[in-house]
């Protein structure tokens, strides 16, 4: 994200991965992909018409989710995380 600050606001989407299965079988996994990456975009366009500054985050703790939600990380795990705050200023070049 380029900064050492925690964000306001992160968001964590996570998928049913049993629920996902029985309906596409082998190629669950992917319609799982492309409806996060049309939620990101749909974030991404939200944070910028708001003004606001936003970051799609491809890693999370699987381990800190699974015990936060109490549901085994194999069951319902995170996908992707999105983080939202206040727009950073630009910074000023050196030349």
């Amino acid at each position: 994200m380029g900064t050492q600050a925690a964000p306001q606001v992160l968001f964590t989407i996570a998928a049913r991965f049993g629920r996902t299965s029985w309906k596409y079988s082998s190629i669950a996994y992917a319609p799982v992909l492309k409806d996060v990456g049309a939620l990101m975009q749909t974030f991404y366009l939200m944070a910028t018409d708001m003004g606001l500054g936003g970051c799609a985050i491809g890693i999370s703790n699987i381990d800190l989710f699974a015990k936060m939600m109490a549901i085994e990380f194999h069951v319902e795990g995170p996908v992707c995380q999105f983080a939202l705050g206040r727009e950073m200023k630009a910074r000023s070049s050196d030349a």
